[in-house]
């Protein structure tokens, strides 16, 4: 039986991490490297992940200061010693059968990667996203995967350690784990995926809502680019809808950043939609829905004002909806 390195960054998750490793160490799947990792936790997270490892010789507690799930994730990767890897977040859980069901699939197929869909829980709403029935190249589906959300999680994936030749990015804030995916899918010649959800993503009341703007956030749509164009050679537009969709995100929360006045904020954008790449891109792609087509349409005008405008509107209209 292959061994599954599953490995969990904890950072001040003591409300939450007694389920996630509950259905872990409950998997149907036994032959499990389970890995956390206390990222400098301040509240009792370390005394319950060490209660848990005194009663299961499986569980390997990493304890170092807090420096971000990155740097964690870093720390996980070296002390695996399993045949795949699975990355877990603290404060979500698993299907009893996740693992066995992506060992048995990536096994069974000769596949590099193995995905699942997934459930979204939030406010006592559950959301399925289920998978299709695929094996095939990664090229052939990438636009599946980016235009379902499955491109730019770790959570729902199977990984073969040995093919793991790259590190997580420690001083980026956001977009590591795309960044991490893209460079795995260039060692990857097959990518199987199945349609069940097995993996529970909680959500928190304001996930989505308040992700805080930094400075390198564009920097980092731009690496993402940058490895679109070495992981794909034809001249598909997929590589232009992810960096626009990114830097449409990094857009989004620089005009509810609460460090920019509103001069700095249209300044910023601005400078953004006439940079190059932002403009050949932007006259490349094609977009299926109308929310990415008409902000397409607004980056192309640069109408600052109504983008900002939309945008706000977007947010309340989701607060609406949360609540």
């Amino acid at each position: 039986m292959k061994k599954v390195s599953v490995i969990i960054p904890v950072y001040n998750a003591e409300s939450t991490i007694e389920k996630c490793l509950k259905s872990i160490i409950q998997q149907s799947y036994t032959n499990l490297e389970i890995i956390v990792i206390n990222d400098g936790s301040t509240d009792s997270s370390l005394k319950i992940l060490t209660h848990f490892a005194s009663s299961d010789p499986r569980i390997i507690i990493i304890d170092k200061d807090n420096e971000g799930a990155s740097a964690a994730r870093n720390s996980g990767l070296k002390a695996a010693t399993g045949d795949y890897v699975q990355f877990v977040d603290s404060d979500d859980y698993l299907h009893i059968n996740m693992i066995s069901s992506l060992v048995e699939n990536i096994i069974s197929n000769s596949s590099d990667i193995s995905i699942c869909g997934y459930i979204e829980c939030s406010n006592n709403n559950i959301v399925e996203h289920r998978g299709i029935d695929y094996l095939g190249k990664v090229d052939n589906i990438l636009d599946y995967l980016f235009d379902n959300i499955l491109l730019f999680s770790l959570w729902n994936k199977l990984y073969i350690r040995e093919k793991i030749n790259h590190y997580f990015i420690n001083n980026i804030v956001l977009g590591e784990d795309i960044l991490f995916n893209l460079d795995y899918l260039k060692n990857c010649n097959r990518i199987s995926v199945i349609p069940s959800p097995l993996y529970f993503y909680v959500l928190s009341n304001t996930s989505g809502l308040h992700i805080q703007y930094h400075e390198t956030d564009h920097e980092t749509d731009k690496m993402i680019y940058a490895k679109l164009n070495e992981l794909i050679e034809d001249d598909s537009n997929i590589k232009e809808r992810i960096f626009i969709d990114s830097t449409q995100r990094t857009i989004q929360r620089m005009i509810f950043s609460s460090q920019m006045d509103i001069k700095h904020i249209k300044e910023k954008i601005r400078k953004i939609l006439n940079e190059n790449e932002v403009i050949e891109s932007l006259n490349k792609v094609h977009f299926n829905d109308k929310q990415h087509r008409i902000f397409r349409y607004l980056f192309k005008s640069k109408n600052i004002s109504l983008i900002i405008f939309l945008f706000k509107i977007k947010q309340i209209i989701l607060k609406i909806i949360k609540n």
